[in-house]
C-alpha cells in the first residue's frame, strides 16, 4: 500500500497477500466498470474505464498492484463479457499495462499525483502512437482527461490509512 509518511511512498510487494486482495477489489472495477458505461452507448469507448483502475492502482499501490490489475483485468473481462473485442485487446492490454506500471513507478518519483497521472497518460499515449494506435487521442480524449484528474482523486481516498 502506498502511505504517504514524511513524504515518502510504500509499496505492495509480491510477498505481501494484501497486494492480490487489493489487486482483486481494482481488477473488479476494471471490469465492472465497461459493462456498466458500455449500456450507455458508446460512453465506454469514449470514456476508457478498462483502464481507469489500472492507474489508480499504480498510483496507490505501486507498479506491481498496476501491474497484476493491468495484466488481469483485459483478460478476465474478454473471458467474462467478451469485451474488449478480440482485435484490440493486445493493444488494451499493453496500453494497461503501461498506465499501471509508469503509474507506480513514477509514484515513487513524484510527489503530485496529478503530475504523476499525467506523466502515466502521455507517456502510454506516446507509445500506443509510435506502435500506430490512435484511437484513445481520437475517441477517447474524455476519458484521458478522467484519468489524469480522477484517478489521483481515487488513489488519494485512503493514502493516509496504513
Amino acid at each position: 500500500m502506498i502511505a504517504i509518511a514524511a513524504g515518502r511512498a510504500e509499496t505492495l510487494t509480491f510477498r505481501r497477500a494484501k497486494l492480490y486482495l487489493v489487486s482483486g477489489v481494482l481488477i473488479a472495477g476494471n471490469v465492472l466498470a465497461p459493462v456498466m458505461l458500455h449500456q450507455i452507448g458508446s460512453t465506454g469507448r469514449v470514456l476508457l474505464p478498462i483502464y481507469f483502475f489500472s492507474l489508480v492502482a499504480g498510483l496507490r499501490y505501486g507498479w506491481r498492484c498496476g501491474l497484476i490489475t493491468a495484466l488481469v483485468s483485459p483478460l478476465l473481462s474478454f473471458w467474462l463479457t467478451a469485451m474488449p473485442a478480440r482485435p484490440i485487446i493486445g493493444w488494451v492490454i499493453v496500453k494497461s499495462i503501461m498506465l499501471g506500471v509508469v503509474g507506480g513507478l513514477a509514484a515513487g518519483k513524484l510527489k503530485n499525483l496529478t503530475l504523476t497521472a499525467l506523466v502515466a497518460v502521455v507517456t502510454t499515449q506516446m507509445v500506443a502512437g509510435l506502435m500506430g494506435n490512435f484511437a484513445d487521442i481520437v475517441v477517447g480524449y474524455p476519458g484521458l482527461a478522467l484519468q489524469i484528474l480522477m484517478a489521483p482523486v481515487v488513489a488519494r481516498l485512503s493514502l493516509d490509512e496504513s
